[in-house]
């Protein structure tokens, strides 16, 4: 077993503000080699420092109280704090402890009986165990502040688990947004730099404002940032340590698992896999035996994936919603009913270099302009059980399996399951996204799909 420090452990440093944005701009160019980043090397620490690979300085870890899981149930004061652990449903944002739980005898088994999300009732036990990760900037749990936000738990079992009709269970990832802005000095050189640049910054969501001589960046910039520097190790990693030991426990007990990745989510877990696939070889297992064990054990689904970099072995698919319909190709707005996330940083049907051996990739139609087409909560898992639906398949290893031959619904039907779904309610920018596409009626949806 793989050890890594207990999330009780003391932060290694204080809140970070005294790096450089030079070379940390630089590596927001998602062209850089690994080769190239090794050489930024004394500026990393710096970098991880900001931006999330320690908790926070003045963190409170708070026992809770959860029948039948008091030994392990917690609360943070930072939502840093869950990063790596599994949500417990129906506790107001609770988590259980990531090592208590691997203590349990069946760990795997543990968390399936325990910390599924979804009335069973109400779900299909295909026989698949599905992990959850969640995207940008959604809290653990509701805080002062942020009332209006809907946290990760809520959306996992009043929207994804209810579409997808599926127990889940929820492994959070973990935000800077509840820290506040991020400050670091700015050199007459660094302005220059960043002004050159801002179109590109700009862009991704990731452009400092520039006060004086200190770039401040927002508290939902700070994840955008990481997505990037994630791919390369640099951060998350108590995540990737974490998503480590469950791939070891699968491995040890023969349990396949599914990984179902959402936004930026996915980049740390391209990272974590490709870091377990190297521990296995540098401990002297053959790279072909670790990946025909990953091909057979590991289900990845990747929902607005963020990563070129998917090793292979698992047996990989990935949705995006990206638009070939020809009235919006020429539409002044390079990107309307793309998914820009996954459009610059990750695999999709235009772009499938780097999707890993065998990778399925689901090519669909956006429907709104922006980032509403990257919303899971509204598209992607009403899309994704169509796609399943429509082919006839009730688990997703069944559709990887079905590979360039699965059928795939066309805008209107992905319409007319939003609606059915009742996706609008959790659309980012409802008034925005809804005036550039417009959704059919009940019975129009209705009609659509029984035909």
């Amino acid at each position: 077993m793989i050890q890594t420090s207990s999330y009780q452990t003391a932060p290694r440093s204080l809140q970070g503000t005294s790096t450089d944005v030079d070379e940390m701009s630089a590596l927001l160019d998602s062209g850089l080699s690994e080769q190239q980043l090794l050489a930024l090397q004394p500026l990393l620490g710096d970098i991880e420092k900001l931006f999330g690979a320690d908790l926070p300085a003045d963190i409170e870890i708070t026992p809770a109280e959860v029948r039948g899981l008091q030994a392990m149930a917690f609360t943070a004061s930072y939502d840093e704090g869950y990063c790596g652990h599994f949500s417990i449903p129906d506790r107001g944002g609770t988590a259980a402890n990531f090592d208590r739980v691997m203590a349990q005898p069946q760990p795997l088994r543990f968390i399936k009986d325990n910390l599924n999300f979804g009335d069973r009732e109400r779900t299909r036990d295909n026989g698949e165990w599905v992990i959850f990760t969640p995207g940008l900037n959604t809290l653990h749990q509701v805080k002062a502040g942020w009332e209006g936000e809907t946290t990760t738990p809520q959306r996992l079992a009043e929207q994804y688990v209810p579409v997808l009709g599926i127990q889940m269970a929820q492994m959070h990832l973990g935000t800077d947004m509840d820290q506040g802005e991020a400050r670091v000095p700015l050199r007459p050189e660094t302005r220059l730099f960043l002004e050159a640049k801002r179109p590109e910054l700009e862009g991704a969501g990731i452009m400092p404002e520039l006060r004086g001589e200190v770039a401040v960046f927002g508290r939902r910039q700070r994840d955008r940032i990481e997505t990037v520097l994630s791919v390369y190790g640099r951060v998350r990693v108590t995540f990737r340590d974490h998503a480590i030991r469950l791939l070891e426990a699968s491995r040890a007990s023969r349990e396949p698992i599914v990984w179902l990745a959402y936004s930026r989510s996915s980049s740390e877990l391209c990272r974590a896999i490709a870091d377990y696939i190297q521990l296995c070889v540098q401990r002297g297992e053959a790279l072909a035996a670790v990946e025909n064990s990953l091909r057979e054990l590991l289900t990845v689904v990747t929902i607005g994936n963020a990563a070129r970099m998917w090793p292979d072995g698992p047996a990989y698919i990935h949705y995006s919603a990206m638009s070939d319909r020809s009235e919006w190709e020429a539409s002044p707005v390079k990107l309307w009913g793309t998914d820009p996330l996954t459009f610059k940083q990750g695999v999709h049907g235009r772009k499938p270099q780097g999707a890993g051996k065998d990778a399925v990739l689901l090519h669909c139609d956006g429907l709104f302009r922006g980032f509403d087409t990257h919303n899971f909560g509204t598209i992607g898992a009403a899309a994704l059980k169509l796609i399943m639906d429509v082919n006839g398949v009730t688990t997703f290893r069944a559709l990887w399996e079905r590979g360039n031959t699965l059928k795939i619904p066309d805008h209107w039907q992905i319409a007319a399951k939003v609606v059915l779904t009742e996706g609008e309610k959790w659309l980012w920018k409802k008034e925005e996204s809804l005036s550039t596409y417009g959704l059919p009626s009940v019975e129009q949806a209705e009609q659509i799909l029984a035909g």
